[in-house]
Formats: structure tokens, sequence, C-alpha cells
């Protein structure tokens, strides 16, 4: 009996040492497809990274384009900017100067206001014979002889024929004489 013992405690042992044997080939085999697995999923990983790595990269290099044209951009509108109030002034010196040469026609239009001479009535109360009569005009300043030419009517050659002039130059104060027509 203690035969019968001694083997079935040798064939426990031993079934006990096949079966850790068959466990740790069961565990050994479980680990190492945790591995594979892993070792799938950290390549995965690894592929996936380089892709969001070259994405990142190729978005930086954007990046840097889209400022490069954001700067050349304000640049171009600092350029329009400058060229608008260019503009802008040149604009506003023409339309001074418009406004300055219609003020002096118009002053020039509305100025000569001719100042009729009393006649010259000699000692008998006639007037003098074949006398051409004459109505008389004060130069004010800014007044020029073709102003007074187009207010009376009378070309600028008979104004100066008759006020014995030899040029257009007249000066303030002076008294022209304005045929009468």
């Amino acid at each position: 009996m203690k035969w019968k013992f001694l083997s079935a405690f040798f064939f426990a042992v031993f079934l006990f040492v096949q079966l850790q044997a068959q466990g740790n080939n069961r565990g050994n085999a479980y680990y190492e497809e945790m591995i594979g697995n892993l070792s799938n999923q950290l390549r995965l990983l690894q592929d996936e990274n380089a892709k969001l790595s070259g994405t990142v990269h190729s978005l930086q290099q954007e990046l840097r384009e889209l400022r490069q044209q954001l700067q050349a951009l304000r640049e171009e509108v600092g350029q329009l900017r400058r060229m608008i109030t260019d503009e802008t002034a040149a604009r506003q010196k023409q339309l001074g100067e418009i406004a300055d040469k219609l003020q002096r026609a118009a002053e020039a239009q509305n100025r000569p206001q001719v100042k009729p001479e009393p006649p010259k009535v000699t000692p008998g109360g006639n007037l003098p014979p074949a006398q051409e009569e004459f109505d008389y005009y004060v130069v004010e300043a800014g007044a020029t002889l073709s102003a007074v030419s187009r207010a009376t009517g009378v070309s600028v050659a008979r104004l100066k024929q008759v006020n014995g002039l030899k040029s257009d130059v007249i000066r303030v104060g002076q008294k022209l004489k304005i045929p009468r027509k």
C-alpha cells in the first residue's frame, strides 16, 4: 500500500509538473501573443505618428507661406494708403486751385462796376461837339484788362487805345475810360 501511495504520489507530482509545464506553455503563448499584439499596435502608432509629423511639417510650411503673404499684403495696403493719401491731397489742391480760379472769375465779372461820369457841360449848357462819351472805371485789386473788357463788352485793344495804354498792365486805383456804346 505504501507502494500504491508512493506511486500515486509520484503520479500526482508528475501530473502536477505536466500541468504546470502546460500551464507555463499556455502562459508563455498568451504573453507572446500579447507581446505580438502590442508590437503591432506600437508599429501602427509609429506609422500614425510619422503621418502626423508629416502633416505638422506641411502645416508649418503653409503657415510660414501665409505669414509671408500676409506681410506682403500689409505692405501693399500701406502703399495703397499712401497713394490714396497723396492722390487725395493732389485732388484737394486741384480743387482748391479751380475754386480760386472760379472765385477770381466771379469777382472779375462782378467787380468792374462802371461808374458813369456826368457829361461835361459847356457854359452854354450844351455838350461839346463830336466828343465820344465815356464811363469810368477805377481799377481795384485783382482786376485785369481782359476782365474789364469782358465786363464792359469793349475789346482790350479798344480799351488800350482809348486809355493810351501800351501794354495790358493796369494798376490799382487807375481810372480807365470805358467808351459808351
